[in-house]
C-alpha cells in the first residue's frame, strides 16, 4: 500500500468527520466536570467494526487538551495487558513530580506473560487495580489544589477480555465505580467492541460513564471525508459518489477504498477495470486483495483469524509458516496489518481480525459444504434414500451461511438441491424430493432472491402435476403464488393462486362425494381463499355453494355463508 495513504488507514485527526453530537456531548461533559456539576468521571465508545472509534477518541484528545485537560492516550495491546496499572501510574507520577516517590507502596506491578487460555485470576488484577488507586489518593490533593485535570483515554479496552469477558467487566466496574465516588481530578474514556458492550448491563454502566455508540456515517459525510483527502494529499477524486456506495457508511471501508483506489490509479485516471475490481473487492471486503497480499502471508494470518481472540503467539505462527516467519511479519507490520510484542502477534485492528476470520469461515464453509454435498449426492439413486445425517451436518452450515449472510455458499446448497430432487423425481422418490425442492426454496428467500424461488415453485408445481402428484404440486403452486406476490408479479400471483384453487377444489370435491365434512371443509376453505387472492370472486362463490350443499356440520356450513358474504365480484375488465 502507497505509505502516503498510511493515514487514511490510521486515525489522522486532520481527516475525522462528523459525529457532530458526540463532539458536543463530550465537549458539555468536560465542561460540566470542571464546574462540578457532573459526577460521572469518564465514558465508552462503542461500536461495530470499522466504524472509527480509535478515530472518535483521537479527536477527543484534541478536544480535551483545547479544554486544558492533561491527557494521556494509551492503546491496549497484549503486550500493555500485563503493566497497564503502572504505566498509568507512571504518567500520572510525571504530573507532580514532587509526589513520585510517594506515590503508594514500592510495589512491582508488572506482570509476566500468562499461558495462553488462561484467566488472569480476579483477586490478582483487584490487587493492581488498589494499589494505583492508592497512589492516586495521594496526589490527589495536588492536582486539585494546582488545578490540574487528567485524561486517560484507552483504545482497545476489550483487551481486557482477551482471555475473559466476565473478569473484564469486573475490572472495569471497579474503576469505575472508583472514578465516581473519590471524584479524582482524573477522568477515563476507553473504546471497547459491541460484542463486550452487548455482555455489560447498561444499567450499570449509564450511571458511571456517558456511553457514545457509533453508528454508520451518512453519504454527506463521506462525501466530506474524501474533500478532506483530496485536500490533504493534493489529488483529485472523480468517483465520489460510486466510492461513497462502495464504504456502504462504513469508514473504515471508505478509506480502505479511498486507499487501493489511488494505489492502482494510472495518470490520475482511474480505469473503469480499477473500479470495478475495488467495487468488488469492497464490497465483498477482501482485504487480502486490498494489500496484495502473498500466500505464505495468507497463511499466517489466517492462523491467527482462527483464533479465538485476536492474538497468536510465534510457536503457533512458526507451525504453518514454511519460510522465513520474521520476514513475513516484517512485511506485515509494513502493510500494517500486524503488530508484534514480545511474543505476541495481532491485527492492527479488530476489523481486520474479524473481517480475516470471516473470510477464513467462510472459505472453511464453502469447502465443508461442497464435500457435504457430494457425499450427499452419493447416497441418493440406485432406490436409495438421502442420508439424514448428512443432511443435518449440511442443515448446520446453512445456518452458519445464513447468519454469516453468505448468498454464495447458500446459493450453491440451493442449487444442488434443486438437481438432487430431479433425481429422486427419476426414482419416483416423490416426498424425498419434495422436500429437498422445499429447501432449495427456502435458502432462495432467506437470501432474498424471491424471483428465482418463484419459478422454482412454478416449475416444480407443473412437473408433480404431470406426475400425477397434485398433493405436491398444489403445495408448489400456493407459495409460488405467494413468492410472486412479494416480488409485485400481480399477473402470475393470480395464475399460480387460480391453478392452486382448481387443484384444492378438486381435492375438496373428493372427500364432499365421501361425505368427510372436516377434508371437505379444509380444503374448500383453501381453494376459496386462493381463488380470492387471484380476484376470482365467481370462483370463490361457486366453492361455497358447494360447501354448503354437500356439508351436513352445521358450524362449518355457517362459516361458508359467511364467507360468501364477503365476496365482491368485479365486473370483468374489457382489453
Amino acid at each position: 500500500m502507497d505509505n502516503s495513504f498510511k493515514a487514511i488507514m490510521t486515525a489522522d485527526v486532520e481527516l475525522f468527520t462528523g459525529r457532530t453530537d458526540e463532539i458536543n456531548r463530550f465537549r458539555d461533559l468536560l465542561i460540566r466536570i470542571k464546574a462540578g456539576s457532573e459526577e460521572k468521571r469518564g465514558g465508552i465508545v462503542s461500536s461495530e467494526r470499522g466504524m472509527g472509534k480509535t478515530f472518535t477518541l483521537m479527536k477527543f484528545v484534541e478536544l480535551a487538551k483545547i479544554e486544558r485537560f492533561q491527557v494521556i492516550y494509551q492503546k491496549l495491546s497484549p503486550g500493555t495487558l500485563e503493566r497497564f496499572f503502572s504505566d498509568l501510574k507512571s504518567q500520572i507520577v510525571t504530573l507532580v513530580p514532587e509526589k513520585k516517590k510517594r506515590f503508594g507502596k514500592k510495589v512491582d506491578l508488572s506482570m509476566s506473560p500468562l499461558p495462553k487460555g488462561t484467566t488472569t485470576a480476579p483477586e490478582l488484577i483487584t490487587k493492581y487495580v488498589d494499589e494505583f488507586f492508592r497512589g492516586l489518593d495521594e496526589v490527589q490533593e495536588e492536582l486539585m489544589a494546582q488545578k490540574i485535570w487528567t485524561m486517560f483515554l484507552v483504545d482497545d479496552m476489550e483487551f481486557f477480555a482477551i482471555r475473559d469477558f466476565e473478569n473484564a467487566y469486573h475490572i472495569l466496574i471497579d474503576i469505575i465505580k472508583n472514578f465516581k465516588e473519590k471524584k479524582y481530578n482524573v477522568v477515563l474514556f476507553f473504546s471497547i467492541s459491541d460484542d463486550f458492550m452487548k455482555y455489560i448491563p447498561s444499567d450499570n454502566l449509564e450511571s458511571y460513564l456517558e456511553i457514545f455508540s457509533l453508528g454508520k456515517i451518512s453519504s454527506r459525510e463521506a462525501e466530506i471525508f474524501l474533500k478532506r483527502v483530496e485536500t490533504k494529499y493534493g489529488i483529485k477524486i472523480d468517483v465520489k459518489e460510486r466510492l461513497v456506495r462502495a464504504g456502504r457508511g462504513i469508514p473504515f471501508l471508505l478509506a480502505l477504498a479511498t486507499s487501493y483506489l489511488y494505489t492502482n490509479k494510472d495518470n490520475s485516471t482511474i480505469d473503469e477495470n480499477v473500479w470495478d475490481k475495488c467495487k468488488e473487492i469492497i464490497q465483498e471486503e477482501d482485504i487480502v486483495s486490498i494489500f496484495n497480499i502473498n500466500d505464505e502471508e495468507i497463511k499466517v494470518l489466517e492462523a491467527i483469524a482462527s483464533q479465538k481472540e485476536n492474538l497468536a503467539t510465534f510457536p503457533e505462527l512458526e507451525a504453518v509458516s514454511e519460510t522465513d516467519l520474521s520476514e513475513i511479519l516484517k512485511n506485515l507490520e509494513e502493510k500494517q496489518l500486524l503488530v508484534t510484542e514480545n511474543t505476541f502477534v495481532y491485527f492492527t485492528s479488530k476489523f481486520l481480525f474479524q473481517t480475516l476470520k470471516r473470510t477464513s469461515e467462510r472459505l472453511n464453509i464453502f469447502g465443508r459444504a461442497n464435500i457435504l454435498l457430494d457425499l450427499f449426492k452419493e447416497s441418493i439413486g440406485a432406490g436409495k434414500k438421502p442420508n439424514i445425517q448428512l443432511k443435518r451436518k449440511i442443515d448446520e452450515l446453512e445456518n452458519i451461511a445464513v447468519s454469516q449472510n453468505d448468498s454464495t455458499i447458500l446459493t450453491e446448497i440451493a442449487e444442488n438441491y434443486s438437481s438432487m430432487g430431479e433425481t429422486l423425481m427419476e426414482e419416483k422418490m416423490f416426498y424425498e424430493a419434495f422436500m429437498l425442492f422445499s429447501n432449495a426454496i427456502e435458502i432462495f428467500e432467506k437470501i432474498e432472491d424471491y424471483e428465482r424461488a418463484a419459478l422454482l415453485c412454478d416449475e416444480m408445481a407443473k412437473k408433480f402435476s404431470k406426475s400425477k402428484k397434485p398433493y405436491y404440486a398444489r403445495k408448489f403452486l400456493a407459495e409460488g403464488a405467494r413468492l410472486y406476490d412479494k416480488i409485485g408479479s400481480d399477473w402470475k400471483r393470480n395464475a399460480l393462486s387460480r391453478s392452486a384453487a382448481m387443484l384444492y377444489e378438486e381435492a375438496g370435491d373428493v372427500y364432499a362425494a365421501e361425505s368427510f365434512d372436516a377434508f371437505t371443509r379444509l380444503f374448500y376453505r383453501r381453494a376459496y381463499s386462493l381463488y380470492k387472492a387471484a380476484n376470482e370472486g365467481a370462483r370463490a362463490k361457486k366453492v361455497c355453494e358447494k360447501a354448503r350443499e354437500s356439508i351436513s356440520n352445521e358450524i362449518y356450513r355457517k362459516e361458508f355463508d359467511k364467507l360468501e358474504k364477503q365476496i365482491i365480484i368485479e365486473p370483468k375488465r374489457e382489453n
